[in-house]
């Protein structure tokens, strides 16, 4: 549940505006693929088209196993009981050519309790920093409204967030606003999965696509231990 906002990072922007998205048949002009965060897919022949295929099925297969798949796999993952406290999480951001654009440092202090109908609930407030100079905020209230399955809500996603746990990992899915340098937003879905490792830590992998095609991707992992 890692932040993609407006005030975050050129999350998705190329590290060389200048040149043109893809070769050959791809020939996007400056500043049309992604700024921060928006996307505009180019107009491509048949190649690049079928390159961009290839990209959304391997994605699709990627996520094919559910959360079911780690049943039995240990440690195993409690979201409400990890992110209580002080979390500490370093993570990396890959364009869709898989080139890093930008790192960041995010501390998260969760708070534990119980709604009015007894379920549990966490408020979580991130603040990340970013290599690229950048800071950002965000927040998140969650609730578990069964046993392994939790809702979430943030400012820039619209309606819920969805997330199972299972054995050692959880998966959310949700769509998220995200609004570019000129103002505009678009909305991207965002297939977020952690899973629980030894030592008390957690490894996340958050890929955002637009139209089943994979656009960027966060990863990072999260600890108990301070910098």
């Amino acid at each position: 549940m890692r932040s993609t906002g407006s005030a975050g990072p050129r999350l998705l922007q190329r590290q060389h505006p200048e040149e043109p998205v893809g070769s050959g048949c791809c020939k996007a002009p400056a500043g049309a693929f992604f700024s921060s965060s928006g996307t505009s897919v180019p107009r491509c022949g048949c190649l690049c088209m079928k390159r961009f295929c290839l990209l959304a099925v391997l994605g699709l297969s990627a996520c094919a196993a559910g959360p079911d798949y780690y049943a039995a796999e240990t440690p195993k993952m409690d979201f409400i009981t990890y992110f209580s406290g002080t979390t500490h999480g370093y993570g990396a951001i890959y364009d869709f050519r898989g080139r890093q654009t930008d790192r960041f440092y995010v501390k998260v202090e969760g708070t534990a309790g119980k709604d009015s109908r007894g379920r549990r609930t966490l408020e979580m407030a991130e603040d990340f920093t970013y290599t690229s100079g950048k800071t950002q905020k965000r927040n998140w209230s969650v609730v578990e409204i069964a046993p392994g399955q939790l809702e979430g809500k943030a400012a820039d996603v619209p309606g819920l967030a969805k997330g199972t746990e299972s054995g050692s990992a959880i998966q959310f899915r949700y769509p998220i606003t995200i609004t570019r340098d000129n103002g505009k937003t678009i909305t991207l879905s965002s297939n977020d999965w952690m899973w629980m490792m030894p030592h008390n830590t957690v490894q996340n992998r958050n890929t955002l696509s637009k139209f089943g095609v994979p656009v960027a991707e966060l990863v990072m992992s999260f600890t108990k231990s301070a910098p």
